[in-house]
């Protein structure tokens, strides 16, 4: 997924979420602010690929998205809702979890404090 040692934001979303747009544009502002010193990767359960596809190039990030049809991703991060956003330490541990919508600020501070 990423490298050992590094930081994750994973964002679980589906194209049909309403939330999970704007919430992709929140992910890529943090992205723009904290650069290559964070992996972001967001999360699916869908399989339509073109589906998939189409909603990525309309509303998506620059990072990649994985598929979870089995839902293995979504239970080992307890999802319960869309969207949710995972951000997982160097080592790791999870951090914070958040179900809905997290503004920009709140997952920056995460993230910050999954570096400290």
């Amino acid at each position: 997924m990423a490298p050992a040692g590094t930081i994750v934001v994973l964002d679980f979303f589906a194209t049909w979420c309403g939330p999970c747009k704007p919430q992709l544009d929140e992910l890529a502002t943090v992205q723009d602010a904290v650069g290559d010193a964070v992996a972001f990767r967001s999360i699916t359960s869908e399989t339509d690929r073109e589906s998939i596809r189409s909603f990525w190039r309309q509303h998506g990030g620059s990072w990649p998205v994985l598929l979870d049809p089995d839902l293995t991703a979504a239970r080992k991060y307890g999802v319960e809702g869309l969207p949710t956003t995972v951000v997982i330490d160097d080592v790791g541990t999870v951090q914070w979890r958040h179900t809905g919508l997290a503004g920009a600020g709140a997952v920056r501070t995460a993230v910050e404090d999954a570096i400290d």
